[in-house]
């Protein structure tokens, strides 16, 4: 005999309006088609309807289970991606799509809401690059950088140098001497070069090089030892280099005064040349060596695999999103695992390098990672994006197509 209901079970009777099943009335609704609330609610009444008392399921499990597909968390990084779709017109990149039967998903399946946004449709797959010991070096100078700025009516370009002992004092004084002796020398074609030694001793000494160029070094900490610079500063060891000592002039070749492999805390080199573009910033540079180029080709790679399989149940363009952890990673080591080192040869009859080009390391080939239309580059920092074209691709995108809108472009060319 069937147990009586209870007074507070729910009849199917009491989801009744004008005769129409309430769950027929949701299912006939637009908003149903993009509310997951009301899919839950809509899964919940069919199973009410159905007549259902025994199940090999406890009730509720079926909103369970799409309660934990839907709320998978995304990272910052994937959360930054998806806002980004959005405003380039795909308003609802449906996270790792469930067209993707089996097999590895990409983040985003990215459909436009209008026909002049092109592609219409596109897999969008999001690399994080954490950072590396160069990065996080970097990354505590940076805000220095921004926050002192450069000297007025001056042109050309400047470079930091950070190493292992670089700390922040050290980078403010060598910026604000820069930005106290730039101007005067605003009118030359000169290198100005500011060395902070050591943090032992405060003294300061300047030595002038004779060369094509003329080179100023203000150096601190260096006592009576040689001067430590960095690679490739001054450039010929044979030039003359001038000094004052006790009154009276000293002069020596370069390679006597200077020491390349010595350890400094940071410099400051600054190429001025009235000819030049005006001076905006300061990069910086680390001793050490990035892995930013290998850690892209290992995510370019792992992405290709993704996207492959995606392609399989639904054909579209990919786009790999590759994130670095600091907005100051160079767009070249990204361009490098995309498209090969940088090459160039050397005529032995002009006794000069010829124009540098990629390799063939790359991992956009015409037979590897065709699943990858193209990479982009976003930036936390309000800066525009840059996108790296793979000319390779199966589903390959127009260079004018509006996701590219507004974006910088990778200095490369294809023959």
């Amino acid at each position: 005999m069937a147990a009586a209901p209870s007074q507070s079970a729910i009849r199917a009777d009491d989801l009744m309006r004008d005769g129409v099943p309430m769950v027929s009335r949701i299912k006939n609704t637009n908003a149903c088609l993009r509310s997951p609330a009301l899919r839950l609610l809509r899964n919940f009444l069919n199973f009410l309807l159905s007549g259902q008392t025994h199940s090999d399921e406890p009730l509720g499990s079926e909103l369970r289970s799409e309660g934990k597909a839907m709320g998978a968390e995304l990272s910052d990084d994937e959360r930054l991606i998806r806002d980004w779709l959005c405003e380039r017109g795909y308003p609802e990149p449906e996270h790792e799509s469930k067209i993707v039967a089996n097999g590895q998903r990409p983040d985003f399946l990215a459909v436009a809401d209008d026909a002049s946004v092109t592609p219409n449709v596109l897999w969008a797959e999001v690399k994080s690059l954490q950072p590396d010991i160069t990065a996080k070096r970097l990354s505590k100078t940076s805000p220095i950088l921004r926050e002192l700025g450069v000297p007025d009516g001056v042109n050309g370009d400047a470079t930091l140098h950070v190493t292992e002992a670089t700390r922040e004092q050290s980078v403010r004084a060598l910026v604000k001497r820069f930005i106290w002796k730039a101007p005067n020398y605003a009118s030359e074609n000169v290198r100005l070069i500011f060395i902070q030694q050591s943090s032992e001793s405060t003294d300061i000494r300047y030595v002038e090089v004779r060369d094509h160029v003329i080179q100023k070094v203000w150096v601190r900490g260096a006592g009576d030892r040689k001067i430590a610079v960095p690679v490739g500063t001054i450039e010929n060891p044979q030039a003359a280099a001038t000094w004052e000592y006790n009154g009276s002039s000293q002069t020596q070749l370069a390679f006597r005064v200077f020491d390349w492999r010595m350890p400094f805390d940071c410099a400051l080199v600054a190429d001025i040349d009235p000819r030049d573009p005006p001076l905006t910033s300061i990069s910086s540079m680390s001793d050490g060596s990035s892995t930013v180029a290998a850690r892209a080709l290992s995510a370019f790679r792992e992405a290709n695999a993704q996207l492959r399989n995606a392609c399989a149940f639904k054909t579209a363009p990919g786009v790999v999103f590759i994130v670095p952890a600091d907005d100051h990673a160079d767009d070249l080591m990204i361009a490098i695992a995309a498209y090969g080192k940088l090459t160039a040869l050397f005529s032995r009859n002009t006794n000069k390098f010829g124009e540098a080009f990629h390799g063939r390391d790359g991992a956009f080939r015409p037979n590897k990672y065709t699943h990858i239309s193209a990479a982009i580059r976003p930036r936390r920092n309000g800066e525009a994006a840059t996108y790296f074209p793979n000319p390779f691709a199966r589903e390959p995108i127009n260079e004018n197509a509006s996701l590219f809108f507004g974006l910088c472009r990778a200095a490369v060319k294809f023959e």
